[in-house]
């Protein structure tokens, strides 16, 4: 029994042609056929009809086919593929138009872990609301927004983990709702769950980026500055001696970003470096709120206190090569851009 619904007479209609003509494009052709098709209804008769002079003991109805005709399959995946790799295209160096004329703020979270016990929720709190008082300043989150326990670690930590389901889709709502996100990374405990069925995807604003594991974008200023930025959940590399090697490594390697950031190691530092082109580089790595680990105290690594969170305060009109300062202390960092807020406003800062 064939897969598609074509009548009989069809199918007697292609054995003829194909006895008629030596060519089968040609037979194809006088049908009316793309060849494929005619190839196909050629074996569905051969199988299906045999001996045509003799009838059949039992007589099958032809039923119909769930599946699209082969050509419209063809076509269908055609379609997917190039709207998909137009999409991935599209999130290579994503120009951002910054319609602020002076300086402003990026404040750079790290891993939230937003349901775990020891989610540093009073920094977080704080974090939150320095965003919400300055409309200069905009959120971004490095990933793992969530512990998203699967497999063998959900059956070790989800049980002594106190925050629900519901309650912790409910928190990542108010995270990305309150952070007012520029940038929104899922690492790699929400890519845990499939894009499509993660809450991050539906629950993501209309005006940020999501993407899994990365984000690179452009800060396009009306003066003409462009900084660009290569945000990761993290970065190939490690080295125990220096928390930003995977970021150094990029920054010599792989592209020619002003700023390489990243989270996931639950450690946090701040370097500044002049490449050979003369460019100075930042590299960045944030700690994150689980400010109590007990992966950490297992495999024998120190727990550090600051860096859950770094505002980045960028100056357009700076005289300095790299135009960005950040501060593991955001609120320091607020008072900076404060003072260089009231300094243009006053006319002084384009000077």
């Amino acid at each position: 029994m064939g897969r598609h619904a074509v009548p009989e007479e069809e199918l007697m209609e292609v054995l003829t042609a194909d006895k008629n003509f030596n060519n089968r494009y040609q037979a194809a052709e006088s049908l009316g056929l793309k060849y494929a098709t005619y190839m196909q209804r050629l074996h569905k008769a051969e199988d299906r009809l045999g001996d045509i002079s003799k009838a059949p003991d039992f007589e099958i109805p032809d039923l119909p086919s769930e599946e699209m005709d082969i050509e419209d399959l063809v076509q269908t995946v055609t379609d997917r593929y190039e709207r998909r790799a137009k999409a991935k295209d599209a999130m290579d160096w994503i120009d951002i138009k910054v319609n602020i004329d002076g300086p402003i703020g990026i404040l750079w979270m790290g891993d939230p872990h937003i349901d775990d016990n020891y989610c540093n929720w009073t920094r977080l709190r704080e974090d939150i609301k320095l965003i919400q008082s300055n409309p200069a300043i905009k959120g971004a989150s490095i990933g793992d927004v969530h512990n998203n326990w699967i497999g063998r670690l959900s059956l070790k930590c989800s049980p002594e983990q106190e925050t629900t389901t519901a309650q912790t889709y409910s928190l990542i709502s108010w995270l990305i709702n309150s952070m007012d996100p520029l940038i929104l990374i899922r690492g790699n405990h929400d890519c845990w769950t499939p894009f499509h069925k993660d809450a991050m995807t539906w629950m993501k604003q209309p005006r940020s980026i999501t993407n899994d594991w990365q984000v690179k974008f452009r800060l396009n200023f009306s003066n003409g500055y462009s900084l660009s930025v290569d945000s990761r959940h993290d970065f190939p590399g490690h080295s125990q001696y220096n928390p930003l090697h995977a970021q150094m490594k990029a920054s010599l390697w792989n592209s020619d970003a002003d700023l390489y950031i990243a989270g996931h190691r639950h450690n946090w530092a701040i370097q500044k470096i002049e490449q050979r082109n003369g460019k100075v580089a930042s590299l960045v790595r944030l700690k994150g709120y689980k400010d109590y680990d007990q992966y950490a105290v297992e495999k024998g690594f120190s727990q550090q206190k600051h860096g859950q969170s770094i505002l980045q305060v960028i100056d357009p009109y700076s005289s300095s090569e790299s135009k960005q300062n950040f501060f593991e202390n955001p609120q320091e960092g607020h008072d900076f851009l404060l003072y260089l807020q009231d300094k243009y406003s006053k006319g002084q800062h384009k000077k």
